[in-house]
C-alpha cells in the first residue's frame, strides 16, 4: 500500500503525515508505457487549514477490491491529460499550473466527501 510506504498514519478514512517531514518524503512514480510520471510529496500531500492549525493529508485513497489504479485529480494537476476517444488512447504532458499549496476547509470537506462516497460505492 502506498500510504504505508510513504509513512502516512491511518486516521479513519484519511491518512495523515507529520507536516515537518513532508520535504523529506519519497517521490512516488508511476510507469506508464515505459515513461516515469513522478509525484513529489508537495504534489500528493495536501496541507489543510483546519481549526487554527494545519494538517497534512495524503491524497492516495485505496481499495482492496480494485486491481487497478485510478489516476485522479492530483495526477491530472501535475500532468495535463488528453483523452483521445477516437483513437482509444490517452496522452500526458507536464502541466504548467501544478498543485495548490493550501486548501480551505470547504475544499477539504469536498475531498473527504468524495473519498467516503468512493469507498462506499466500492463496498457495494
Amino acid at each position: 500500500q502506498i500510504n504505508r510506504a510513504i509513512g502516512a498514519q491511518n486516521a479513519g478514512e484519511l491518512y495523515i503525515v507529520d507536516c515537518s517531514v513532508v520535504a523529506s518524503m519519497p517521490n512516488v512514480s508511476f510507469v506508464i508505457n515505459n515513461r516515469f510520471f513522478v509525484l513529489r510529496p508537495q504534489d500528493y500531500i495536501l496541507r489543510v487549514a483546519a481549526s487554527g492549525g494545519v494538517a497534512c493529508v495524503s491524497t492516495f485513497v485505496g481499495s482492496d477490491s480494485l486491481t487497478f489504479y485510478i489516476l485522479g485529480d492530483v495526477f491530472m494537476r501535475k500532468y495535463y491529460t488528453v483523452f483521445d476517444m477516437g483513437n482509444n488512447r490517452i496522452g500526458f504532458a507536464d502541466s504548467v499550473s501544478g498543485a495548490p499549496t493550501m486548501l480551505s476547509m470547504s475544499t477539504t470537506f469536498l475531498i473527504v466527501l468524495l473519498q467516503i462516497v468512493y469507498l462506499f460505492c466500492n463496498k457495494q
